[in-house]
């Protein structure tokens, strides 16, 4: 449909989706709803909106405004100065990425007149012959949540005027940065609070940045102009940063962030405290007034701080370096540098990365050598009074003429030198912590052409200081040198008629002090047991050995040998510095004893010592708590300690000594220079032996084991069993028993002898021989056992056990289970039994 509006009370209904409709108004309108089009007639200044369909507008031959509406529009002023504004889809205070650039098309004609752009975007690439741009902020603030965000405004080849400036009420927390080019024209851009970034690109570009309160926030400060052509900053921009192939850059009066290119740059900072970066290229560096930093590049640079106290870095290649007045700081990295200093322009410091010389500026009061650079730097002084430093390397340090102080820095070798007659009154801080070192040494030398001797000069204590007088014009005064422990410079050198003459601190000291005094033991050297395998780790107390020197106590040095001498046993080690003992004893010195003697030697060569005893004990093995099963490892001898739990010793093959601590221990032994050590209470415990064996008396059972023919015996109540077909079993003072195995096929014939005590009558039954299987004999009293559980032709001996003091003959009993359960069990055999079993067979008999 096709609609004419001539009065601004006129009313179009459409239907949707009823075709694409247009409207023709000679009167400012606003198209309704599912109307797409609308063209504006007449020659009045009219303006035309549009909706949210995908509009066309059209304005007349004068002057238009013309609105898009949430769709994607295309606008066409025709003739006239026109104004657009266009909103995009970004409708979300939340930004999202997708919405690049305008949504809505701008067509204008080369001869349309001077036509603006009013935008709500994002970014904006400015359409062609549109000479005008303003953009403006989202009705709901931008949350750029995850990152800073750049937003992109473009001009075109007209001469732009382009306006960001009412931007800041749409970005939270004033992070986001506009960046605006107005292109090959000549370009007006203007900006406000917030980031601004010019790029500027014709001499013709104007930069205005208004440097407005926006909602009580402040201009940020940190606006910048990128110029492809020399520029000087105008008022509330900080920064240049120089492109392509301009040459020179120029600040305001502001604190300045200005940065060449690959040219051969001049960047001058004015006013303000100015920071100017020159890169590549021999550039000129102009810092101006207020305390500026400038730094050179890669090429040999000309830096001049003018006022101010200045930092002036040329960086790589030979750079002439001017601070200007001022306490200015000058970093050397090149001998070609050149340091411009007149006297009576401040305190200047010079920081060196080489080896370096001040005496050819009469002006530099300070020489600091820096961490970075060589292993080994020397750095000396000029006539003035100079601070020299070091650094953690080793330094060489020379003051010169003047009253200087040198300090050594933590760490290294420093030899302090130059003193002489007329060198001044010098101080020497050897160590800028006041903590003392024995590590590094440090040397100070007397200057080898004044032919200066010892006794030369005079030496006194102030304090912890050393002061050395050379002369009425000339000292030293060493600071800290009579410290406690010991101070780290460790000798004077002098030259006398070309000869070489050194002295050691301690003999600085003594002529200091007057007599030396000998060292003195301390402390009781106790006596240490090693133990075989195990790693040694004795040290000495640090006052086991003290020097009576007072007021100032010689640093002593240690050693140690045999009482007698000789050395140490290879395996034991002997730190001096740290009056350690280390090693581990090897098994040749088992049960070895012997006495070392440590020396304390002071400076002077006064000593005192002291000696202490050392056994070496067997090696252990130790268990834990719980149930362990601990094994010997070598053939030498052992100790094995089962501390806690039931636990299983295996000696092995060496000289063993086993105490299985608390819990039903079990011993294994199968040689005859081993033995159980076992206390009272400690549970019931087992030996099991393959070798003849005595018990002590607090093991609860005695095992024989293997098949040599050996001998058992038990002390006081531990019972006996045989377990092989040989043995020999004794209990002393007890029922004595001898057991001898004959073969014969298919029976065993053993020959039993027994002296058998009943109660309190001793009875000596006749010896014989069975010629049978032996079963069992029962003779103890107080086992307590059902005799019904007893074979028939046992029960007449188990009577007469129980209740007759005379034994007239040996019962015979049957080899089977229930003669051998019968009071073999071990919860039947009270305190005061002894057992013997051969064969799966018992035999049982009271103490004697």
């Amino acid at each position: 449909d096709n609609f004419n509006v001539d009065h601004v009370w006129d009313v179009i209904t459409e239907a949707s989706s009823a075709g694409t409709d247009s409207v023709q108004s000679a009167v400012s309108y606003a198209l309704p709803a599912n109307v797409e089009n609308l063209t504006l007639t007449g020659v009045l200044n009219l303006d035309g909106t549009g909706n949210d369909q995908d509009n066309i507008l059209t304005g007349n031959a004068a002057d238009n405004r013309l609105f898009s509406g949430l769709g994607r529009d295309t606008l066409s002023g025709g003739a006239g100065d026109d104004v657009y504004s266009i909103v995009t889809l970004q409708t979300s205070s939340t930004f999202d990425d997708s919405y690049l650039g305008l949504d809505d098309a701008v067509i204008e004609a080369a001869d349309g007149g001077t036509d603006t752009l009013i935008a709500y975007a994002y970014s904006a690439v400015i359409p062609v012959n549109i000479e005008r741009f303003i953009l403006k902020p989202f009705e709901s603030p931008l949350n750029y949540a995850n990152n800073d965000v750049t937003r992109y405004i473009t001009g075109n080849a007209s001469d732009n005027y382009i306006d960001v400036s009412d931007t800041l009420s749409s970005d939270i927390g004033f992070t986001n940065t506009v960046r605006v080019d107005g292109g090959i024209g000549a370009d007006t851009m203007i900006g406000g609070d917030g980031k601004t970034i010019y790029v500027v690109d014709n001499p013709g570009d104007v930069v205005i940045e208004l440097g407005l309160f926006l909602d009580g926030h402040a201009s940020s400060d940190d606006d910048r102009v990128e110029s492809y052509i020399d520029y000087a900053l105008g008022s509330f921009i900080t920064e240049l940063t120089l492109l392509g192939n301009a040459v020179s850059g120029t600040g305001n009066g502001r604190d300045n962030l200005i940065r060449g290119n690959a040219s051969a740059n001049t960047l001058m900072g004015a006013g303000g405290n100015d920071e100017i970066y020159g890169d590549a290229g021999a550039d000129t560096l102009l810092g101006g007034s207020g305390n500026d930093a400038l730094f050179g590049g890669n090429d040999s640079d000309s830096l001049s701080g003018s006022e101010g106290n200045d930092v002036l870095d040329g960086g790589a290649g030979a750079d002439i370096l001017a601070g200007g007045i001022g306490n200015d700081s000058y970093y050397v990295d090149n001998l070609a540098d050149q340091i411009v200093e007149n006297g009576g322009e401040g305190y200047d410091t010079i920081a060196s990365s080489i080896s370096y010389s001040i005496t050819d500026q009469s002006a530099v009061e300070a020489l600091t050598l820096s961490e970075s650079g060589g292993s080994f730097r020397s750095a000396t002084g000029n006539t003035l009074d100079n601070v020299i430093t070091g650094n953690s390397s080793d330094n060489a340090l020379d003051g010169g003429l003047g009253d200087d102080v040198l300090y050594g820095g933590f760490g290294g070798s420093d030899d302090y030198s130059g003193f002489g007659r007329n060198s001044g009154h010098d101080i020497i801080v050897d160590d800028t912590s006041n903590d003392p070192r024995l590590t590094e040494y440090d040397f100070v030398s007397f200057s080898p052409t004044e032919d200066i001797r010892i006794d030369d000069l005079q030496f006194s204590r102030v304090g912890e200081d050393l002061m050395i007088s050379i002369s009425a014009t000339s000292s030293i005064q060493v600071k800290y040198f009579f410290q406690a422990p010991g101070f780290e410079i460790a000798r004077f050198g002098m030259y006398y008629q070309g000869q070489y003459y050194g002295y050691g601190a301690s003999d600085i000291k003594a002529l200091v002090n007057g007599i030396n005094s000998a060292p003195a033991q301390n402390r009781f050297l106790e006596a240490q047991i090693f133990e075989v395998g195990r790693p040694v780790n004795y040290q000495l107390a640090p006052n086991a050995f003290v020097d009576a020197q007072t007021p100032d106590p010689d640093a002593l040095t240690y050693s140690a040998t045999l009482s007698d001498g000789s050395a140490l046993p290879s395996w034991l080690v002997f730190d001096e510095a740290t009056r350690t003992f280390s090693g581990a004893a090897t098994a040749d010195y088992t049960d070895a004893t012997f006495e070392i003697r440590v020396l304390a030697t002071d400076a002077q060569g006064l000593s005192a010592s002291s000696t202490f005893s050392v056994r070496v004990d067997p090696r252990s093995v130790r268990g834990t708590e719980g149930n362990d099963i601990l094994n010997g490892e070598s053939a030498s001898t052992e100790y094995l300690y089962g501390l806690g739990g039931h636990d299983v010793l295996n000696g092995g093959a060496g000289q063993n000594i086993l105490n299985g601590g608390t819990g039903d221990d079990i011993y294994i032994i199968d040689n005859d220079t081993s033995f159980a050590n076992d206390d009272p209470g400690e549970g019931y415990d087992e030996i099991r032996s393959s070798v003849s064996y005595e018990t002590g008396s607090y093991t609860e059972k005695l095992v024989l084991t293997g098949t040599a023919a050996i001998n058992g015996t038990a002390a006081g109540s531990v019972p006996l069993f045989l377990r092989n077909d040989a043995h020999r079993t004794e209990q002393p003072g007890r029922t004595q028993r001898r057991v001898r195995k004959i073969s014969r096929p298919g029976r065993e014939r053993v020959l039993l002898r027994a002296r058998l005590r009943i109660a309190d009558q001793a009875v000596d039954p006749e010896v014989r021989d069975v010629d049978r299987e032996l079963v069992v004999a029962t003779l103890e009293s107080v086992c307590d056992v059902d005799a019904e559980r007893w074979p028939p032709q046992s029960r007449e001996l188990l009577a007469v056990e129980r209740h007759g003091r005379e034994l007239t003959d040996i019962a015979e009993i049957e080899n089977d289970a229930t003669a051998a359960s019968g009071c073999c069990e071990r919860s039947c055999v009270s305190r005061g039994s002894g057992e013997v079993a051969n064969a799966g067979l018992a035999l049982r008999g009271p103490v004697g």
